[in-house]
């Protein structure tokens, strides 16, 4: 399944790297591609491929006993009464998110194939290959994007309530609605810009933030990720060394060159904004890496539009299309082949 998906992967990076963007058949083309990665997420072998799949299987044929959102079983109830498969629900949610995260792409830049080059190159196997709960989430909040940007906050805020329908997890979407889309001034830029530093101080004193906060949720939810990690069934997904430079490397490269790229890119303040919220939750809190890279993940999508847009940094053009592929292509050979997010 790994090399059928790296194939997929390097067809992708060669339709990026010559895509003119404004053929008359790129709609086409990309359409038939999203329709290709619902057959690839909606049809994956049982046997050899992603982590989770042992675990949607069991709580497909025992619903009642699984802990799941009821929107999961109440799809694979549907799905049982009418395929009697449990295909079919991997394919109803590939259905869900793919093309709607394929819409949402459109919505936020003109760099479909880099956009879509990024997703393939993590969080598709994360998400739709693997997390297929949070995959459909993920697709409303990329939808939902716009709408936020736009002032729209009410309409964001029932995108977030029917993304947590799909996983919990969408509640910590909820806190963005006090992000807009305006131009960043002199303030916000100093706080981007001390991000980084922030981060690394955070990590240097081993600053432990939940710990403190006297909320019984929260410190119950902790406890259940540290008994879970302690026991084995949940691990520490912690990013290497180089991979979370080479995130905020690009992510200080986005920013020196706002001002040359704000002209071009309609959503840019929001989405450095939400970049820079990915990094500081990583490591707020990694002195549980579980959580840290579930925060890291849920903020992070932004990502896939955002990377593609080392286009307009570097030059000439196609120079910085490759620098973009160079980038997705360790991701998605750190995730096949030392994670085997799928065998």
């Amino acid at each position: 399944m790994a090399i059928i998906y790296l194939i997929l992967f390097c067809a992708i990076c060669a339709i990026a790297l010559f895509d003119k963007y404004k053929d008359k058949y790129v709609t086409y083309i990309y359409i038939g591609t999203l329709a290709v990665l619902v057959l690839i997420a909606g049809f994956r072998p049982y046997e050899h491929g992603d982590k989770d799949i042992s675990n949607y299987l069991a709580f497909f044929y025992n619903p009642d006993a699984a802990e799941v959102e009821f929107s999961f079983k109440l799809l694979a109830e549907m799905v049982d009464s009418l395929f009697g498969s449990p295909r079919a629900l991997f394919v109803a949610y590939a259905l869900l998110a793919i093309p709607l995260k394929g819409y949402a792409i459109t919505r936020l830049t003109q760099l479909w194939y880099l956009s879509i080059l990024m997703w393939l190159s993590h969080y598709f196997l994360l998400n739709e290959m693997t997390q297929i709960r949070v995959a459909v989430s993920m697709a409303i909040f990329l939808y939902s994007l716009p709408l936020l940007a736009e002032g729209k906050k009410l309409l964001y805020v029932l995108c977030v309530a029917v993304a947590t329908f799909f996983h919990t997890s969408a509640l910590a979407l909820l806190p963005l609605v006090f992000f807009g889309n305006k131009d960043l001034g002199k303030y916000w830029k100093i706080t981007l810009y001390t991000v980084p530093a922030i981060c690394a101080v955070m990590h240097g004193i081993e600053f432990d933030l939940l710990r403190i906060l006297p909320i019984p949720y929260i410190q119950e939810r902790i406890e259940d990720y540290e008994s879970l990690r302690d026991h084995g069934v949940m691990g520490d997904e912690e990013l290497s060394f180089t991979l979370y430079y080479v995130k905020m490397l690009a992510y200080l490269l986005l920013l020196v060159k706002y001002d040359v790229l704000k002209d071009k890119v309609k959503y840019l303040p929001l989405l450095m904004k939400i970049f820079a919220l990915s990094f500081l939750c990583y490591t707020l809190f990694s002195f549980l890496p579980i959580l840290a890279a579930r925060s890291r993940e849920l903020y992070g999508i932004v990502e896939i539009v955002l990377i593609p847009y080392l286009v307009y940094v570097v030059k000439p053009v196609n120079a910085g299309k490759i620098v973009v592929i160079v980038y997705a292509t360790l991701l998605c050979i750190t995730d096949l082949f030392v994670h085997e997010l799928i065998g």
